[in-house]
């Protein structure tokens, strides 16, 4: 979908950060670029299309060995999850494309298309678990949903991007810096304002099927290990 560009308010001093979410603040204007994004989240059936093509995955994708909810052997529209973020951004890159950045998936996900930024995707309103796929609680995991799921119908952007609240955490480009550090800057470059390659964490938004409420908002960040094959996490891509 396309998602134009515009002048976003960086994160949220709300969030107040815990062993499991990072910091979100302080809060800063940033100019974001134009970019087409996925409406949804990376299928398995893309991931067997992209290797039907010719795609060699340095890093392997995890399979029901790691996780018995790794995606890898199921349904083709099931989200693709257990794959480490070198692959998930190899596969984007294969598509012509890229992870998004942190700024760029808040943007489009409760900045672009609407007056005033939202604090979930659909508004402020919280949801609960039967309209948007997270688990109540972590020990009782709703599962995973199919990207054209008829009960992921609360958890839309303003533009209509799907499922950027719950069923999987999302890799982004960038390591999980603080906001107030010196590589954040002020407009949103050439997808690389905090890339590093190398770094041994990067940065997740979202949250999953396993993740209770609590956590809820597009503001939310998660630093995950590099190389972690998650159940919890996927991936979309973004161009431009």
């Amino acid at each position: 979908m396309c998602v134009a560009g515009g002048v976003h308010r960086l994160g949220d001093r709300a969030l107040v950060p815990s062993d499991v979410a990072q910091p979100s603040s302080p809060e800063r204007f940033v100019v974001v670029r134009p970019r087409l994004v996925d409406r949804h989240e990376y299928t398995v059936g893309r991931y067997r299309a992209a290797l039907a093509k010719g795609f060699v995955a340095t890093d392997a994708v995890g399979g029901a060995a790691v996780d018995p909810t790794c995606t890898v052997d199921g349904a083709p529209d099931l989200p693709l999850n257990c794959v480490p973020w070198t692959t998930a951004r190899a596969l984007c890159r294969f598509e012509g494309g890229d992870l998004p950045t942190e700024t760029a998936w808040e943007w489009a996900a409760s900045g672009a298309g609407t007056v005033q930024k939202q604090f979930f995707p659909w508004g402020n309103a919280r949801s609960g678990c039967s309209s948007i796929n997270i688990g109540c609680t972590p020990t009782d995991p709703s599962g995973l949903f199919g990207v054209d799921d008829p009960r992921f119908v609360a958890d839309r952007s303003p533009l209509g991007l799907v499922g950027m609240t719950g069923n999987v955490m999302e890799w982004t480009l960038d390591t999980a810096e603080p906001y107030d550090g010196a590589r954040f800057r002020s407009i949103d470059p050439l997808e690389a304002a905090t890339l590093d390659e190398l770094a041994s964490h990067h940065a997740a938004r979202g949250l999953s099927f396993r993740e209770g409420a609590l956590l809820l908002g597009t503001v939310t960040r998660r630093r995950i290990s590099t190389f972690s094959r998650d159940a919890r996490v996927g991936f979309r891509c973004a161009r431009g």
